[in-house]
């Protein structure tokens, strides 16, 4: 994970693929979620052609899921550590910096927000009950990250960190990425397993969210042997250690191989799409069309550091961001359904704006903390204010949810 002196420093043109992949994976998560109908369902009260639109929307921003941050988290990783080598404690300690602290900050957070907007609805009393009589949803919270969307992302991968010297032989023989093909086959059989043996359903959520952790590990694998690759061939088929024929063939290789990769799994996820539009519901166990929602993730990944893209530098100057509106989308999303659920009839416009003013104001909220000297550092652009008594702590600066 590399480190940044200020947010709107000028980014060296090799990193612009990174930067791009950041930015996308922001924006994908927020129009992800603002493609969905209030109650989550893919506007199951519209007739089918009225949800086509919405639903392909939704298609086409799931190709950058959370699944994407993690790689490029455990690639910056993985970069950092071949560039400035340390312990594994000096690394955990450094992440459980950039990752738990801040989580602790949002699901505090969110929990005020939510009681806002339960009292807001008539339920937050039922809430607060909950809040200060039970154990259980602060456990939710503070494991599961369950207190908001996606706010799993932080202690998982914070878990996977953990496990960080395991991914590093894949940096020396890339071929270890593909280990990540049997861990999400694995994922799913045991997903299934549970979901038909366990009837509790609080137990069901944790060995779920065991698994994925599990499992997700290959994503370690995967960004650990992508940046093995990167080592020798460079972005773009540009720069690294192999001579100029043997890089030429290894890069146009992976190229054409991501390339089909990518082409069965955007087959695959409109087949998904086509059925759900028809269904009116969530089509989740349409025939592989998981295993590419996984694994689309991946080759995004290695499309954008293979591709000789020529990325404009603005790019750049929008990636650092990338952290703080993962961090306050829902509160964007929330406001817009409070205020426009009933209003707009039509989902394609209801799913449009939505995506505008979500985007727009994640964007607005994070640069007005970025601007709060105090604040920065929980949305990954300065280092938690540790009282003076700890002298000497280094600065923990991210660059996206890495």
């Amino acid at each position: 994970m590399t480190q940044i002196t200020s947010p709107l420093a000028r980014q060296p043109r090799r990193s612009l693929w990174l930067d791009a992949l950041r930015v996308t994976a922001g924006i994908s998560i927020i129009c992800m979620h603002a493609a969905n109908a209030p109650d989550g369902s893919p506007f199951a009260d519209a007739t089918p052609d009225a949800r086509t639109v919405p639903v392909l929307i939704r298609t086409l921003f799931y190709m950058a899921r959370t699944e994407l941050f993690l790689v490029i988290s455990l690639f910056l990783l993985s970069m950092s550590l071949h560039r400035r080598p340390r312990s594994y404690p000096t690394t955990i300690r450094e992440q459980a910096e950039r990752l738990l602290v801040p989580f602790l900050f949002w699901v505090a957070v969110y929990v005020a927000f939510n009681l806002a907007i339960g009292y807001q609805l008539g339920w937050g009393h039922y809430l607060w009950r909950d809040l200060t009589t039970m154990v259980e949803p602060w456990v939710g919270y503070l494991v599961l990250g369950d207190v908001k969307q996606h706010m799993h992302f932080l202690p998982t991968l914070f878990v996977l960190v953990l496990c960080y010297p395991l991914y590093r032989i894949g940096v020396r023989w890339p071929a270890v990425a593909l280990i990540l093909v049997p861990l999400l086959i694995a994922k799913r059989h045991l997903n299934l397993e549970v979901w038909s043996e366990v009837g509790d359903p609080v137990m069901r959520q944790y060995l779920l969210r065991a698994i994925r952790c599990v499992t997700y590990t290959g994503y370690g694998f995967a960004a650990a042997g992508l940046y093995g690759i990167y080592l020798r061939i460079g972005a773009g088929g540009q720069g690294g250690t192999h001579d100029g024929m043997r890089r030429t063939l290894l890069h146009r290789g992976l190229l054409i191989a991501l390339v089909l990769i990518a082409a069965a799994c955007i087959h695959l996820k409109l087949a998904q799409a086509f059925a759900t539009i028809e269904a009116g519901s969530w089509q989740g166990n349409y025939p592989y069309a998981g295993y590419a929602n996984l694994a689309m993730p991946v080759a995004l990944f290695g499309l954008a550091m293979l591709a000789p893209v020529p990325w404009p530098r603005w790019i750049g100057r929008l990636a650092p961001y990338s952290f703080g509106i993962f961090l306050v989308h829902p509160i964007a999303l929330d406001l817009f359904r409070l205020a426009f659920e009933h209003r707009i009839a039509s989902p394609t416009v209801y799913v449009l704006a939505n995506m505008s003013f979500a985007v727009a104001v994640s964007y607005a909220m994070t640069l007005g903390i970025a601007r709060i000297p105090w604040l920065r550092w929980t949305i990954g652009l300065g280092k938690f204010p540790w009282p003076s008594v700890m002298p000497g702590r280094r600065s923990a600066v991210v660059v996206g949810p890495d």
